[in-house]
């Protein structure tokens, strides 16, 4: 997103988006990401060791961005949560769960699946569990679990 008051309202052009984050993890030989980057070119998209795809009900999620939107902006934008609602059954453009589940099968690094109605500290103790547990035992491939 382009710097605007208030935020999130105009979003940066893809290839100076795409150059501006490949710049970035230059810069650090470990890097973490959040969010999503599907579609934001094959170079970046194709460089990630570990992925780590959360998935939770559409109350909880709608629930967090809510609570979210709060904080940062002080208000909850209706369009926005609207949008959002839909991303289980396919919006009309942007993000849905199909087009993720699509993107993850294309990407050749290892990737841990959290589904479930774990708190942010619970989910974020099963990745760094999991994590662990990967290199002690040197184990690749996608991997599912809850």
């Amino acid at each position: 997103w382009l710097p605007t008051n208030p935020p999130y309202k105009e979003k940066r052009e893809p290839s100076l988006r795409l150059n501006l984050i490949l710049k970035e993890i230059d810069y650090s030989k470990h890097n973490i990401i959040s969010g999503s980057v599907m579609n934001w070119g094959k170079k970046l998209e194709d460089s990630f060791s570990l992925i780590v795809f959360l998935y939770v009900k559409t109350e909880i999620r709608l629930e967090r961005l809510r609570k979210r939107e709060e904080i940062e902006l002080g208000i909850v934008d209706p369009e926005f949560i609207e949008w959002a609602s839909e991303y289980d059954t396919g919006p009309t453009y942007g993000r849905s769960l199909e087009k993720h589940k699509i993107w993850l099968n294309e990407r050749k690094c290892d990737i841990i699946k959290i589904e479930g109605e774990m708190t942010t500290e619970e989910q974020s103790k099963n990745v760094l569990k999991r994590i662990k547990i990967k290199k002690k035992h040197g184990i690749d491939g996608n991997e599912e679990g809850r």
